[in-house]
């Protein structure tokens, strides 16, 4: 009964999550073609800069949403293993699009020092406004669901258009007030730097996953010395410990064992998975026992 409740809380929170980041996209959406017209209008390159950022965050957005609906999926003959891996696939792509972004930025930025233009700052400003007030809204709504990488790189394309948004509207403030056009790339600079900082943590995680590194939390050879303290264990090699998502440990070994019926082994086995369950959070394992085979072989053997 108690396994059902938080089940079900898992798919309400799901579910919420989910209406969230579509919330978002539809306001992203919104945000991208009234800044992209204005920019145009006004002759900022900045509200168009903008614009094509939240464009990004949309299309992100939508990748995020797809992918959260495609986890949740049963698993089936094609796919065995289900579509968990798909939000680790999406939060890779959103943090490589942001990286890239933030690098063009960076370019931009320190091209703009040398190519100052004058805007209709009383056009592009109250359209800023508008797209840093629904950019702060849209961040706020996925502060505190941000802890998968999927939804924390959709979070972190918002935050970044939020930052983006801070920029263009202090520039367009300096620019009315004091003809000041060079905070326009010195804030640019500075945002693009900071997010492209913080997209790497996701880019790397997510790309870890996917080269299905082992989890960096599990001491192999700490592993090795736990199943080896078990009676009737001689031996464990070809050892293999990785994510199928970002919460989600698999592990799989031969393990060397004294002579002994399976009913034995069966016992064995348990102990094993007590091991790797209550100590190392893995929640799927599949062993191989052998009596004599592969003694001399290490730990990890190809």
């Amino acid at each position: 009964m108690s396994h059902n409740h938080t089940h079900h809380g898992l798919e309400e929170n799901q579910k919420e999550v989910q209406s969230r980041v579509l919330v978002t996209v539809l306001m992203n959406s919104i945000i991208t073609i009234t800044e992209f017209i204005f920019g145009l209008i006004s002759g900022s390159l900045l509200l168009v800069s903008d614009a094509v950022h939240n464009m990004g965050d949309t299309l992100s957005g939508v990748l995020t949403f797809f992918t959260m609906r495609l986890s949740t999926k049963s698993h089936n003959e094609r796919f065995t293993f289900g579509y968990k891996r798909a939000e680790i696939i999406s939060a890779f792509v959103n943090s490589s699009f942001l990286l890239v972004v933030a690098a063009l930025i960076i370019r931009e930025s320190i091209t703009r020092f040398y190519n100052i233009e004058v805007v209709k700052v009383s056009i592009m400003l109250p359209v800023a406004i508008i797209g840093l007030v629904a950019n702060m809204i849209s961040v706020l709504m996925l502060h505190s669901h941000a802890e998968s990488l999927n939804v924390k790189s959709a979070y972190l394309h918002l935050l970044f258009d939020t930052f983006s948004s801070v920029a263009v509207v202090l520039g367009g403030i300096f620019m009315y007030i004091f003809n000041f056009y060079y905070l326009d790339p010195i804030l640019s600079l500075l945002v693009a730097a900071y997010m492209g900082y913080e997209a790497f943590d996701v880019f790397k995680e997510s790309l870890h996953i996917l080269m299905e590194g082992a989890p960096l939390d599990i001491n192999l050879k700490e592993l090795e010395q736990d199943v080896l303290s078990i009676p009737g264990v001689k031996n464990i090699h070809h050892v293999h410990v990785w994510f199928l998502s970002e919460k989600n440990k698999m592990f799989e070994a031969h393990v060397n064992v004294e002579k002994m019926n399976v009913a034995e082994t069966g016992k064995i086995r348990r102990e094993i998975e007590d091991i790797l369950k209550t100590k190392y959070s893995i929640d799927h394992s599949n062993i191989q026992f052998e009596e004599e085979e592969h003694l001399e072989e290490g730990l990890i053997h190809n």
